[in-house]
């Protein structure tokens, strides 16, 4: 019968779980960034919205019938204040539920990524 030496090493994750495990904590990552800029976007529309609602009814009226004359930046908010505000809610909601969910999955993963590699350089 073999004897185990005292200080054997524990045995080794395989490269696959390791893998995985990296992979999930990119998502992680990835869907925390993607609900964050989701809400910025959705924020910066909120402020366009607002500052067509100050212009005036007479100004967007005028602004809807010479759509075609202006620039960029006015189509757009022009465009922006037609959205209805129940869309805007649906889409802050859903990236703080990704934001929220992919720090989770991040937070909870990387310390078990960090202890299996240190465990591996040993």
């Amino acid at each position: 019968m073999a004897r185990k030496k005292s200080g054997s090493r524990p045995p080794r994750t395989p490269l696959w779980q390791i893998g995985t495990l990296w992979l999930v904590v990119f998502l992680g990552g990835f869907m925390t960034g993607v609900g964050v800029f989701l809400v910025a976007q959705i924020k910066l529309i909120d402020d366009i919205r607002n500052q067509v609602i100050h212009i005036g009814g007479l100004k967007r009226f005028f602004g809807r019938m010479t759509f075609l004359w202006r620039g960029l930046d006015q189509k757009l908010a022009l465009t922006l204040h037609e959205v209805p505000e129940e869309y805007l809610r649906h889409s802050e909601t859903a990236g703080w539920s990704m934001a929220a969910v992919g720090f989770m999955g991040f937070a909870c993963l990387v310390p078990t990524v960090l202890l299996i590699t240190w465990r591996l350089r040993k």
